[in-house]
């Protein structure tokens, strides 16, 4: 009888204790998975934030048909010291004398170009040669749609822009910064989109916004300038979702100086990459030379095109070392 005593109590404690193991092996489970899942939670922040601090890719799209403008090689170093910034060139212009390992050249001439934005955009495109001040401007249509014509270039960027050569950089990042790129348009109009510098997100819904242009296959297939790239995509990005901030770049043009004047700038500096002028301390992103150099808006006979043949725009040579150089209505210096 003792013995049976015995064993009950033995199989009751051994029931109690199995019980009390497998409560405790899960109290150790959820424990686990509770920690693990916090360790998880820490490390998808870790990661989130050490995203936001690296760089976004950006590579600017250019095509650019004819003849190198004669300031082309300083506009090459201005790209050379925005190291994380990409320009890829489609051209038959051959390459340039300086060179810059963030600038690339794929050979194509206007007719392939014709025939690639053809196919991409599925309507006709014949820009005529050669390619003039008058009919370069046809060629401006086609920006807001680069990133669907050249969208076998894209792969691992982020962001894609289109651009001018009568530009010099200053340092992009310190204005494109990773909180600016968390808008998906960045332009540096408050109006409009600029031209001669704009980013888009490179994402299919940004990269086909321009479909969304009343009537936008004949407006590219005309003959005439409609303002595609500036006014008309303007018209048709979520504001909420661009960044447009007047960056003061292009003077003597329609937008007034920052104090409201039209008294601008009359010599800018470029020393290592930063940009200023002699109207204050600030630094620019660029700047934008067109009225100097002149173009169809320009209205001032005090161009660049109108000094005599025998004058100089560039005064210096690029290949003996220096700091820096100015821009003036009378051409590039050095400094």
């Amino acid at each position: 009888m003792k013995i049976l005593v015995l064993e009950k109590d033995f199989i009751w404690k051994s029931i109690i204790f199995g019980k009390n193991f497998i409560i405790n092996i899960k109290k150790l489970f959820i424990i686990n998975i509770k920690k693990l899942f916090w360790k998880l939670f820490i490390f998808g922040r870790y990661l989130i934030w050490v995203a936001s601090r690296k760089d976004k890719k950006i590579i600017m799209l250019m095509p650019y048909f004819g003849k190198w403008p004669v300031w082309m090689d300083l506009y090459i170093e201005s790209c050379k010291l925005n190291p994380t910034i990409n320009w890829l060139f489609f051209t038959d212009c051959g390459l340039p004398k300086n060179r810059a390992k963030n600038v690339k050249y794929v050979h194509m001439n206007l007719d392939e170009f014709n025939t690639l934005a053809s196919s991409k955009l599925n309507i006709p495109v014949n820009i005529k040669k050669p390619i003039t001040i008058k009919n370069s401007y046809k060629l401006c249509h086609f920006k807001p749609a680069y990133g669907l014509i050249f969208e076998d270039y894209l792969n691992g960027y982020d962001f894609w822009g289109h651009g001018d050569i009568d530009v010099i950089y200053g340092n992009i990042r310190k204005f494109v910064t990773n909180k600016i790129l968390k808008f998906d348009v960045i332009s540096f109009h408050s109006h409009m989109i600029s031209g001669h510098f704009t980013l888009y997100r490179n994402r299919p819904r940004m990269n086909k916004k321009f479909t969304k242009i009343k009537n936008w296959q004949n407006k590219m297939m005309g003959t005439s300038y409609k303002n595609l790239d500036e006014v008309e995509m303007y018209k048709v990005v979520n504001k909420n979702t661009g960044y447009f901030k007047e960056s003061y770049s292009t003077p003597y043009s329609v937008c007034p100086w920052k104090d409201g004047t039209f008294n601008f700038p009359t010599e800018w500096y470029w020393n290592k990459g930063k940009l200023t002028n002699n109207k204050d301390d600030s630094e620019y992103p660029y700047f934008h030379f067109m009225i100097w150099k002149g173009c169809r808006w320009s209205k001032n006979k005090n161009t660049w095109n109108q000094l005599d043949k025998s004058k100089k725009i560039v005064h210096f040579d690029f290949k003996k070392p220096i700091s820096g150089f100015k821009i003036t209505k009378e051409g590039f210096f050095k400094i």
